[in-house]
């Protein structure tokens, strides 16, 4: 059963259940959904005493995520755990401390529940695992869990957890929130937040929150970050929602295009206003953020590499192997792209609020059209082209349902903001979410 936050302070106010009876059901769940493979460590006794320790006043002492289950990435370090990464290369052994989310979200009365498999040290967009297993779509096992925050979002949409957080690099939060059917959310770029996360890359790391619906992702996100602007609009009509003509509207699937039709006619009913936007001049940025992120992870990897390199899945062996062989040069300029994009971005809005492209330039794709993908452009490549942009950016972006089918899978689309104008994103959202 999938609750939202909403429904659980809810219950608690009204003493219809306690921490720990929602924990017991959540581990009970857990337990009988192993064969989707969303977890690779489930803290059941040290959750029990999170859960026990809560007391009803709390609920009015500042604890805004009271008894609200919620797991983490195994890249995200919790006190007593070990960091796999999802990976026999032995990167950590037992973190000392908390990440800075763990800590701030704990601090707020959340229930740690586990550890959220994904696609090896979240290299890859499909969460498989040879060492922990692949990652299976709960809505549908023929269709990719997607990734690499993959086991973050099917124990979100399996109803595991309340919410997950996960790492986002080039998408790996909003495209497996997408595959599995759930909204989340990219928050600005913020350093701060990745302290006690094991990097991918530095510069292109974002911290995402996956959930059930756009006010929980609000009521968590809005906790982590001091800078949140909120947002200033009187009404609908003075909102300008940017809809690209180029870059994110070429060589997509023919559904795509018609869900975009119908989300833009959705917007239209809301009330606010759709301006026409270029943003041809993202044409190469994928190749670009390929660049910083190979050559930022070969960084990381360095050590661990030339000791462990044995112990690599074949496709993380072939990332940090690359990232070697990339000049300074090459990464330099690819640092100097990322000023230019994000400059010309921050111009786009100066005349829109928000901007609005499908999650991918693709529907949900099945486990067989990826591995009988033959295309020019690597599938790993297509499914995040239209995420990565805003990686490269720090622009917050959020992944929508957009209401638009196709079978049994409600396709997404993608809002952006200015840095640090969350709150919009999140009014609007909920707004279309309704709607839908």
């Amino acid at each position: 059963m999938r609750r939202t936050i909403k429904n659980l302070i809810e219950g608690y106010e009204r003493r219809q259940f306690t921490p720990s009876e929602i924990l017991d059901d959540h581990l009970r769940n857990i337990k009988s959904n192993k064969n989707i493979n969303s977890f690779i460590t489930v803290l059941e006794k040290r959750s029990e005493r999170q859960a026990t320790n809560l007391k009803m006043q709390d609920l009015t002492n500042d604890k805004a995520l009271f008894g609200i289950p919620i797991s983490y990435k195994d890249s995200i370090d919790i006190i007593g755990t070990k960091t796999t990464n999802g990976s026999a290369v032995p990167v950590k052994k037992v973190a000392k401390k908390n990440a800075k989310i763990v800590e701030i979200l704990e601090m707020l009365g959340s229930i740690t529940v586990g550890k959220n498999n994904l696609h090896e040290f979240s290299t890859g967009v499909t969460s498989e695992n040879a060492y922990y297993g692949n990652v299976i779509n709960p809505l549908n096992r023929k269709y990719t869990a997607g990734g690499s925050s993959g086991g973050s979002a099917a124990s979100v949409a399996a109803g595991l957890v309340t919410a997950a957080i996960g790492t986002d690099t080039s998408g790996s939060v909003r495209i497996p929130a997408a595959c599995c059917g759930v909204p989340s959310i990219k928050l600005t770029y913020n350093p701060e937040l990745l302290h006690g996360v094991t990097p991918m890359s530095h510069t292109l790391d974002h911290i995402g929150v996956i959930a059930n619906s756009v006010e929980d992702l609000s009521k968590i996100s809005t906790q982590l970050s001091s800078k949140m602007e909120k947002a200033n609009h009187e009404n609908l009509n003075q909102v300008k929602i940017g809809i690209d003509l180029g870059y994110f509207s070429e060589n997509v699937d023919k559904k795509i295009d018609e869900m975009m039709r119908l989300s833009v006619n959705k917007f239209n009913d809301l009330g606010v206003q759709i301006v026409k936007i270029d943003l041809s001049y993202f044409a190469d940025i994928v190749s670009f953020s390929r660049i910083i992120g190979t050559t930022e992870a070969s960084f990381h990897h360095q050590k661990l590499f030339d000791e462990f390199s044995n112990e690599y899945d074949n496709h993380l062996f072939e990332t940090v192997k690359a990232g070697r062989s990339i000049k300074a040069h090459s990464y330099l300029e690819a640092l100097l792209k990322k000023s230019y994009w994000t400059k010309k971005i921050n111009q786009e809005f100066d005349s829109v609020d928000l901007i609005l492209t499908p999650l991918m330039p693709i529907t949900i794709p099945t486990l067989d059209r990826i591995k009988n993908w033959n295309n020019s452009e690597s599938i790993e490549d297509c499914m995040v082209r239209y995420t990565q942009p805003f990686n490269m950016t720090g622009h917050p972006a959020i992944s929508l349902l957009s209401g638009y089918q196709t079978g049994l899978m409600n396709q997404s689309i993608q809002l952006i903001s200015q840095h640090n104008k969350e709150s919009l994103l999140f009014d609007i959202a909920k707004l279309y979410e309704e709607k839908i």
